[in-house]
């Protein structure tokens, strides 16, 4: 069982993983294995769980609460890019290569957060060469839509 996760917690993380679509094509096997590496955390209105600009550590699964997404724009103007609520995912982009966040990520309200450690990500990733192809596509496909948003 993952560390420091109830029984309750890693079935709901199982539920939402298995909704994701990069993660639709692991073994149950594997599922295990991810799950064995996220932690979950508590962070408070307002706290930045990703800036823009700075280097990607983890990927991210909110288990409650809601986060927005936004770029700077100038000095004092920012755009909003989404709102993210429970199940919602992020980070994945940064985890895949070395360029730097696109975005940032603040929650709106007390959030709980599962997360994912880059290094745990890159292990997986070098075991399973169709579950890597399928997260370029995706953290691609996104990083385009926020490029042109």
């Amino acid at each position: 069982m993952a560390k420091n996760l109830s029984r309750e917690e890693v079935k709901w993380l199982i539920g939402i993983l298995k909704k994701i679509e990069f993660f639709a094509t692991i073994s149950l096997e594997d599922v295990d294995k991810i799950i064995e590496h996220f932690s979950l955390y508590e962070y408070p209105k307002g706290k930045s769980i990703i800036k823009e600009s700075e280097s990607g550590i983890a990927l991210y699964i909110i288990k409650s609460g809601r986060c927005v997404v936004f770029k700077r724009r100038l000095l004092f103007l920012r755009k909003t890019i989404a709102i993210l609520k429970e199940g919602d995912v992020f980070g994945e982009m940064s985890l895949l290569s070395n360029n730097l966040t696109s975005a940032t990520v603040k929650t709106l309200q007390q959030t709980k957060i599962f997360v994912y450690l880059k290094s745990d990500f890159l292990q997986l990733l070098s075991r399973n060469r169709e579950l890597a192809t399928e997260i370029r596509y995706i953290a691609e496909k996104r990083n385009y839509e926020i490029s042109n948003s």
